[in-house]
């Protein structure tokens, strides 16, 4: 089956998809912040310390990093910052 549309149907199917776009990735990054500021994670550096959660981007005060964060391979986020 075949569609033919307009240009403005064209127009605004593509408006309401890229909205949409926009609101799943807020979510997202929404729950992945939330992930990263609560899910305990061992940070690597002590074998004896507790894991604790490492924190994210966009909550933390400071400078941060991406490098242990439990969600990096899902996080939307497009300038995830890395420790050298």
């Amino acid at each position: 089956m075949q569609y033919l549309l307009t240009q403005e149907e064209y127009d605004a199917l593509r408006a309401r998809q890229q909205h949409e776009i926009e609101l799943s990735t807020k979510k997202l990054q929404k729950l992945c912040t939330k992930i990263a500021d609560t899910m305990p994670v061992k940070w690597g550096w002590s074998k004896d310390e507790e894991a604790k959660p490492w924190g994210c981007i966009h909550s933390q005060q400071e400078e941060w990093y991406c490098d242990s964060c439990p969600v990096q391979e899902i996080c939307p986020e497009p300038h995830k910052e890395w420790s050298k």
